[in-house]
This record gives C-alpha cells, structure tokens and sequence, in this order.
C-alpha cells in the first residue's frame, strides 16, 4: 500500500510553531516533518540508540587475550619474538646521536 500524506489543520501555540520554524530553519527540516518525527517518537517510542562499538570491542579483546597470548607463545617463535619485544620496549629511547649512529651502521 502507498504511504499517503494529507494535509490537515493544526493548533500549536504561537511561540512554539515560531521556534519550530526557526529550528527548521537551522536544521535543513521543515516544521511538518518536525511534527511528523515527533509523532512517530510519541508513538513509537524514541529510536533504539546503537550499541556501544568502542566498549563492545575492549570487552571481546580482554576476554580473548590471554588465550591469544597462549597460543602465540606456543607457536614455534612465539616466546622469542615476545621476548624481542620486551627488550626492545624496555630499553630506554636514544638520544639523537644515538639515533644517527644507528642509521649509519644499519646502512653498511
């Protein structure tokens, strides 16, 4: 069936219509559909807010990581590579000398 509009007469208090009009104004939305949104809200209820990704995400990666962790360090370079990464983290950070005697014996 086909979504009709009719046009219909309504009674709003004079100040409320103008702030409507100057919200719709604001917002790029005309005050009938502001009124119709508000309807479908009244009616419907308020539209169901999506969940939170961010917090959804921490709580799998929490919960997952110490079998991650298990299985990486059962893999046949596992431990190693963490142990690298330990003592790379570790280590305190070069100065700018120290840097540029690095490049140079990495360019060798």
């Amino acid at each position: 069936m086909v979504n009709r509009k009719r046009r219909t007469t309504v009674s709003l208090d004079p100040l409320l219509l103008e702030q409507a009009r100057a919200f719709g104004e604001q917002h790029g939305i005309s005050v009938s559909s502001l009124i119709e949104e508000g309807l479908r809200t009244r009616l419907d209820g308020p539209p169901v807010a999506p969940p939170d990704l961010e917090a959804l995400i921490d709580g799998r990666i929490r919960r997952l990581f110490p079998e991650l962790l298990e299985i990486y360090l059962a893999s046949p370079c596992g431990a190693e590579l963490l142990e690298r990464a330990i003592i790379i983290e570790l280590k305190p950070p070069l100065s700018p000398e120290e840097r540029d005697d690095e490049e140079v014996i990495e360019t060798r």
